[in-house]
């Protein structure tokens, strides 16, 4: 993979050549690598590497994903190439969630052991998923849906930009997440979910189910916060990085 290539892929890696520890991170619906920039930010004991989604920011110009699998499969190729001797722990909030799960389960078939998933703002993958939406209902449903969980202000939903190179591609990310299936699989790598206390669709009793899907470790936490949670408070990335210091010290 050539540097542009890397750059494309991971645009917020700051460290591509040293042997950290490192958080792979996947954004929600209509989001891209750029949400996790004040993640970067914090001095922390491993490195923090936004992943972005092919058609999504940096990769805007690519073919858009078509499915969770697809981005998966090609999240997991890039991620096995260029940082394929590190220990890779992995973070996902909403779609991205699933993305991650699918991600790290291809990466251990590839003998890359994952030492650990953050799942948040997403119900477990073997749950349908909880927004009332369906892409069926078309894009005004959409707006409406966005402004439900509070992702979009109203002078935004009537941007002519917004509405003619966003919301297409939100439009892309709920479509794969609703056709999305869990393979039934359960991973042999540890799970931590995290949930936003006014989250309705994926409160503590949803994000539960994440402990189903493995045959190893699982704890959750529950922040203050609806759907947006892990982007308000900065207590989520210290508790995912206290998880990781244990971790390590085991």
């Amino acid at each position: 993979m050539t540097d542009s290539e890397i750059r494309r892929h991971f645009p917020l890696c700051r460290s591509i050549n040293i042997g950290r520890d490192i958080l792979l991170c996947f954004h929600h619906a209509g989001g891209s690598a750029l949400i996790f920039r004040p993640w970067t930010k914090y001095d922390l004991s491993f490195d923090i590497v936004p992943v972005e989604i092919s058609g999504r920011g940096t990769r805007s110009g690519e073919k858009i994903a078509g499915s969770v699998n697809e981005a998966a499969e090609d999240s997991a190729s890039a991620i096995a190439e260029v940082f394929g001797d590190r220990n890779i722990y992995i973070y996902g909030h909403s779609l991205g969630s699933v993305i991650a799960f699918e991600t790290a389960n291809r990466l251990s078939d590839m003998g890359i052991e994952v030492q650990r998933l953050f799942a948040a703002g997403r119900a477990a993958p073997d749950h349908p998923e909880p927004s009332p939406y369906r892409c069926s209902m078309g894009l005004d449903a959409l707006k409406a849906e966005l402004k439900r969980i509070g992702a979009t202000p109203e002078e935004v939903l009537e941007d002519r930009y917004f509405n003619e190179n966003l919301l297409p591609v939100i439009y892309s990310d709920y479509k794969i997440s609703e056709e999305y299936a869990y393979s039934g699989t359960a991973v042999r790598y540890p799970i931590t979910a995290l949930c936003g206390s006014e989250d309705t669709d994926a409160d503590m009793s949803l994000m539960k189910g994440w402990g189903d899907m493995t045959d190893s470790d699982f704890s959750i936490y529950e922040f203050p916060g609806g759907h947006f949670f892990p982007y308000q408070d900065s207590k989520v990335l210290k508790t995912i990085s206290g998880e990781i210091m244990t971790l390590k010290v085991h």
